[in-house]
Order: structure tokens, then C-alpha cells, then sequence
């Protein structure tokens, strides 16, 4: 497709993928023997296809994937299904990739917790990006790197959802902090993360020093 208009005659896969359904649309994915699974990165020669055909699909094009060693998989939308659950499907396409000698990891917006679930299933043995890079960890959840939010601007963003008659979730470390077990969306969020948050009376200085994401839960 792309490649082709742009003259580059290589031999590409196209992998069509949505929400945890991956298609292919090209035979050297399987002539390779390679199961394809949708990757919001491929790391290592991989050249991609910023190509969307509509919000829960995109194209992405490979290039020889006997040149791969990683790919990197958002992970709701993408990994498992709108319902979070984790087909058997993808299952059997990241451990054939294990298979191939190619590596597996995974990033989100998620805490990196809300990840732990999956570590076992698919054989993670890849540092996890949660907050879409705020935190990295290993797979048994100890700290890597984060990035730390400024204390001020911590202070601030608390302060102005407050104002709004909101709730705010601070994450610091792999603590999801909140004020009121009861607020909206906590439960849900349990569900999905599969871990629950912290009460506390307020958040003082020490985690907001601490703090690598800070949002309202409604």
C-alpha cells in the first residue's frame, strides 16, 4: 500500500487490528508463521503506517518480521477486548511471538498495577510502562524510573479540582491515593485495574512530592 506508492519495493505484512481482534491482511504474516497482534510501537526495524481507517482501527505496516526482537502493545483497546478481557486469541499471538524468539511488552495510561494481571498470561519478562511512560517497573511491580510531577504544579492541579466540586486521584509510586472510597468511578476503576485505592484524609506535601499522576475521578 504505502510502501508501494512511495516506491519501496519490500516485502510487507499488513496487520489490520481492533480492539483485541487482530486480522491479516497480507500471507507473509503467516508464511512466516507468525501470528500478527496489534502493537501501538514495534521497536528494532519496524517501519510503521500512521495510516486510521476510523477510531477503533488502524494499518500498520511491518517490514520483515524476522527482523523484529520487540513489540510494544497499548494495552485497552488493543490487548484486550472494550470489556478488558484478554482473548485467547491474543494470548496464542503473544506467545507465538515468544515462540519466534521476538520479546512482548506492554504500555497504557494504566498504573502499572492495573498491568499485574497480565504479567503471568503472557510471560512478561519486559520492563511495563504505565501513565504511557510516567512509570516504569519491572514485571513484579518494583520501581524502574519515574517522572515525578513538580511540587507546585501537584499542589495546583489538586487545588483546581477541588475548586470544581470534583474528586482527585493522586498516584504516587504504585499508590492510587483518594479522599472518598464512595466518589464516582472508583468502583469501576477497581474493576478494571483489579487493585484498590488507598483512603486518605488528604493529600499532604510528602505524597504530593511523590506524586507521577494526578487526575479527577468525577
Amino acid at each position: 500500500m504505502g510502501y508501494e506508492r512511495a516506491g519501496m519495493n519490500r516485502r510487507c505484512a499488513v496487520v489490520r487490528a481492533c480492539a483485541g481482534n487482530v486480522h491479516a491482511t497480507s500471507t507473509n504474516t503467516r508464511k512466516l508463521g507468525i501470528h500478527p497482534i496489534v502493537c501501538a510501537a514495534a521497536i528494532s526495524n519496524v517501519h510503521r503506517s500512521a495510516m486510521r481507517t476510523d477510531a477503533e482501527s488502524s494499518i500498520i505496516l511491518v517490514d520483515a518480521f524476522r527482523k523484529l526482537s520487540l513489540l510494544l502493545a497499548d494495552v485497552d483497546g488493543t490487548l484486550v477486548t472494550r470489556d478488558k478481557v484478554l482473548t485467547e486469541r491474543a494470548l496464542k499471538a503473544v506467545h507465538s511471538l515468544h515462540d519466534k524468539g521476538i520479546r512482548f511488552a506492554i504500555t497504557s495510561g494504566r498504573p502499572p498495577k492495573g498491568m499485574a494481571m497480565l504479567m503471568a498470561p503472557l510471560a512478561i519478562d519486559t520492563p511495563v510502562a504505565g501513565f504511557n511512560g510516567g512509570l516504569f517497573v519491572h514485571p513484579d511491580m518494583s520501581i524502574i524510573e519515574e517522572k515525578l510531577l513538580p511540587f507546585d504544579a501537584a499542589k495546583q492541579t489538586v487545588d483546581l479540582i477541588d475548586s470544581h466540586g470534583l474528586d482527585s486521584w493522586v498516584y504516587a509510586g504504585n499508590d492510587w491515593l483518594i479522599r472518598d472510597l464512595k466518589a464516582p468511578h472508583v468502583d469501576r476503576e477497581g474493576r478494571t485495574v483489579q487493585f484498590g485505592p488507598k483512603v486518605v484524609k488528604a493529600f499532604d506535601d510528602d505524597m504530593l512530592l511523590r506524586a507521577v499522576k494526578i487526575c479527577w475521578g468525577g
